[in-house]
C-alpha cells in the first residue's frame, strides 16, 4: 500500500530514525521544545555552552518534582547526539545552536499551535486517529491489519446507514 508516495516501510523507518520525529515523540518534548523556542530559535547563529547550561538548569529548576541527576551539560551532549543541537567553537568555546531537525520540529507545532484557532479539537482528534492508523497499517503484524480492516469495514457499514436513513 502507497501512502502518498511513501511505503509503510518508510514511515516506519522514519518514526524510529527521523530525528525531527524523535523529538516530537521525546519523553522530554514538554520542557525540551520550549526551551528551544525561547532560548535557541531567534537567535541569529550560537550561544556560549555556559550560558544555555543554565538555561537548561532554570528550565529544570520548573519542572515539578524534577528527579533527573543528569547535568544541563549532559542534557546538551545527548541532544548533539540526538541531532537536535549543533556545536562549534569560537575561541575555544563551545557553542550551541539548533539543528534544522529541532527548527523544522518547533515549525511542526506552532503550525499546530497557530492553526487550532481554525482546527476544532475533533479536527485534532481525527488527525490523532489517522496517525494511529497509519501506525497500524505499517504494522507487518497480520491480525493488527485484519483489525484495522474489520473497524474500517464497521466504520462503513455506520455511515452507510446514517446515510440510508437520512434519506427516508
Amino acid at each position: 500500500m502507497d501512502a502518498g508516495g511513501v511505503t509503510p516501510e518508510e514511515i516506519r523507518s522514519a518514526l524510529s530514525s527521523n530525528a525531527t520525529l524523535k523529538l516530537l515523540n521525546a519523553y522530554s518534548r514538554d520542557w525540551v521544545l520550549p526551551l528551544f523556542a525561547e532560548h535557541l530559535e531567534q537567535v541569529d547563529g550560537s550561544v556560549s555552552a555556559e550560558w544555555f547550561h543554565e538555561r537548561v538548569t532554570e528550565a529544570l529548576g520548573r519542572i515539578p518534582d524534577w528527579q533527573g541527576d543528569r547535568s544541563p551539560a549532559e542534557h546538551c551532549r545527548r541532544w548533539v547526539e540526538s541531532r537536535w543541537l549543533e556545536t562549534e567553537t569560537d575561541s575555544g568555546r563551545l557553542r550551541y545552536r539548533l539543528s534544522p531537525h529541532s527548527l523544522r520540529a518547533l515549525r511542526i507545532v506552532k503550525e499546530i499551535v497557530e492553526g487550532e484557532s481554525s482546527v476544532s479539537g475533533a479536527r485534532l482528534g481525527s488527525i490523532a486517529h489517522a496517525v494511529r492508523r497509519l501506525a497500524d497499517m505499517t504494522n507487518p503484524d497480520r491480525e493488527v491489519q485484519v483489525r484495522r480492516l474489520d473497524e474500517q469495514i464497521e466504520e462503513l457499514r455506520h455511515r452507510r446507514d446514517a446515510v440510508a436513513s437520512a434519506g427516508s
